[in-house]
């Protein structure tokens, strides 16, 4: 590599925040989710999907 650094646009910049917060929301919500599941089986799906967030 050259070593020059290449400037994001504000619309890259907007594009990767947007994606780390709905990550983060999804995240959180699967948490919840998992806390207040009651059944069993539910809960081993909720499992996968925080484990793939």
């Amino acid at each position: 590599m050259s070593g020059t650094n290449v400037e994001l646009t504000s619309i890259e910049i907007s594009n990767i925040w947007s994606s780390y917060l709905k990550s983060s929301m999804e995240l959180r919500f699967f948490q919840y989710f998992y806390a207040t599941s009651e059944d069993p089986e539910v809960k081993n799906i909720i499992e996968k999907l925080v484990e793939f967030s």
